[in-house]
């Protein structure tokens, strides 16, 4: 029997069967301890199954510690992280060296794009391990110290998947990124299945992501046409109105100003850039010759200076100004309406960046003296836009005026 979309079951038995304990991942806090302790599953699971969607990620621990700060796992004991692919899977916990131990988990989305990598304490890449997610701890920073953490001075092996040939990840003998060290961990998947090859065996104690930057960058503007927005609606900039008491035409001079908001935000989903923080750039204007459809035009850099993040938002205000003149006729009111119409935009792209290192790399050609080569970006602009702005002016005799 299929499990929902987003749960994991916890089961007695090794067979998936027996007492049962369900988490709906959604009902709980991401990246808070959830402490399953004092029910009748508390060190007693033997087998799970588990359906999340891409990206979601649930932690198992051995204890329930409450106060770990994310990502720590300092005292967390033995951990078992469950990946989301948007299938069903079912797991032996024997296997990974987690039987009769959940007690706590937490749960995330995890951008795995930038890749992952697996730290076993045994060789050949088995039982126990700690799943580390690039996109989850600082890159060109200080060594992360794993002190207090289960693979903590026992890592016999490790694998690793969908690491750009831009990350390189390096472990440590000691906390402070000192002794000796392994730095083999780049460049899509791979594995070493004995650290002890390597006279590593036993001795991580630190690990620190570091990324290659590029010496310059060119990341070609996007124009996205015809866009249609949706979820249209009115705001009113200015209603006004007044009464001519006279029996003479009298000349009326509306001139207004008002402002209008554009937020808007942009994901990239980009690997290569990892440790750099997204800046951007857009113009929204009416596509030539169309009633309804916009064009979009997106500019982009990073900036290395900043923190690390590949989403970014920002505001934008929109000066608007009327001014026209009516006749309003004798004893008669008039009102005048300013309205301005907005809609919501969500548009998928991609993008091109030329960029130019100061090592040969996979696809790289020899550009004055640096290395060269095209990289991709996929992403999302998110935006509430201005539209448009329209105007009305009535009049209404005395007598016949509401």
């Amino acid at each position: 029997m299929a499990i929902a979309s987003n749960t994991v079951v916890l089961y007695k038995d090794a067979n998936f069967s027996g007492t049962q304990y369900v988490i709906d991942v959604y009902r709980y806090t991401p990246k808070m301890v959830q402490s399953i302790s004092g029910t009748s599953m508390q060190d007693q699971a033997t087998s799970l199954r588990y359906n999340l969607q891409r990206g979601c990620v649930v932690t198992l621990f051995q204890n329930n510690v409450a106060s770990l700060n994310f990502p720590s796992l300092k005292g967390a004991g033995k951990v078992l992280d469950l990946i989301g692919d948007g299938a069903e899977h079912e797991v032996r916990l024997s296997d990974y060296g987690m039987n009769d131990c959940v007690s706590a988990f937490w749960w995330r989305q995890v951008d795995l794009s930038q890749g992952y990598m697996e730290l076993y304490d045994d060789a050949d890449c088995r039982g126990q391990h700690t799943t580390i997610f690039i996109a989850e701890f600082p890159v060109n920073s200080e060594p992360y110290n794993v002190d207090g953490w289960q693979v903590d001075d026992k890592l016999s092996s490790v694998r690793w998947m969908g690491m750009a040939d831009t990350i390189v990840v390096i472990l440590y003998d000691h906390a402070d990124g000192t002794g000796s060290s392994f730095s083999n961990i780049n460049n899509g998947d791979g594995e070493c299945l004995k650290l002890s090859a390597y006279s590593f065996n036993d001795k991580t104690s630190s690990f620190k992501v570091t990324r290659l930057k590029a010496v310059k960058e060119e990341i070609k503007q996007v124009v996205i046409h015809n866009v249609e927005p949706y979820n249209t609606s009115q705001t009113q900039l200015k209603s006004d109105g007044k009464v001519n008491g006279e029996n003479t035409t009298a000349k009326v001079d509306c001139t207004y100003t008002a402002t209008v908001t554009e937020t808007t935000s942009v994901t990239v989903t980009e690997s290569h850039t990892i440790g750099a923080a997204l800046q951007y750039t857009y113009q929204w204007r009416r596509t030539p010759g169309s009633d309804q459809g916009w064009d979009l035009t997106l500019g982009m850099t990073y900036d290395y200076t900043k923190e690390q993040s590949n989403t970014n938002s920002t505001s934008k205000t929109i000066g608007l100004s009327f001014s026209q003149e009516y006749e309003v006729p004798p004893k008669s009111t008039w009102h005048f309406l300013w309205i301005a119409s907005i809609g919501s935009v969500d548009e998928k792209f991609t993008a091109t960046a030329i960029r130019w290192y100061d090592m040969p790399l996979k696809g790289t050609v020899l550009d004055g003296g640096l290395f060269m080569r095209e990289e991709t970006l996929t992403g999302m602009f998110t935006g509430v836009m201005y539209l448009d702005n329209y105007s009305d002016f009535s009049t209404k005799p005395i007598e016949s005026a509401e």
